[in-house]
């Protein structure tokens, strides 16, 4: 294999998968391994969650290591979904939420233990947390996406941040 080829030399690539990574100006092997991220981001200080319930700030995000208690779908009138987990950690308890998700029910298994991502928003007295990135924890295997310093690239619809 050269620089030169065509990304699609790659077995990892498909055709489909090339036209995504043209939208972005990759073509070749050599400008795929060049390609680099526009930012980095810290994600390495995880916080209890008796920590987000006391003056917290809106505005960043939280990383927290928690095991699901419990996971519903809920249906609205609009046929919209919303996906609710109650996560703990050994300080307490947060709800977190997404929308339109439903796969999460497959993923959000009650004692399955997950590192997330995300931001609160304060509902009345009450605070949840609903996260961006997620990734569950396996057993003598490294975090690829959160606990760390990872990469932010530059993105086209079709191409998710865990894809590159």
């Amino acid at each position: 294999m050269q620089l030169n080829d065509p990304v699609v030399t790659l077995k990892q690539i498909s055709t489909r998968y090339a036209d995504l990574l043209a939208k972005l100006g990759i073509f070749t092997v050599k400008e795929l391994l060049t390609y680099f991220p526009r930012k980095y981001v810290d994600s390495s200080q995880t916080s209890e969650i008796i920590d987000l319930h006391t003056l917290p700030d809106i505005e960043r995000e939280y990383l927290i290591k928690g095991k699901v208690l419990s996971y519903k779908n809920t249906y609205t009138r609009s046929k919209l979904t919303i996906q609710q987990a109650e996560v703990e950690d050994k300080s307490g308890t947060i709800i977190c939420k997404w929308f339109n998700q439903t796969y999460l029910s497959r993923v959000m298994k009650p004692g399955k233990e997950f590192l997330l991502l995300g931001k609160l928003k304060l509902k009345g007295k009450k605070i949840e947390f609903y996260p961006t990135v997620f990734e569950p924890i396996i057993e003598n295997r490294e975090p690829v996406h959160l606990g760390r310093v990872t990469p932010e690239y530059s993105l086209t619809q079709g191409i998710s941040k865990k894809m590159v």
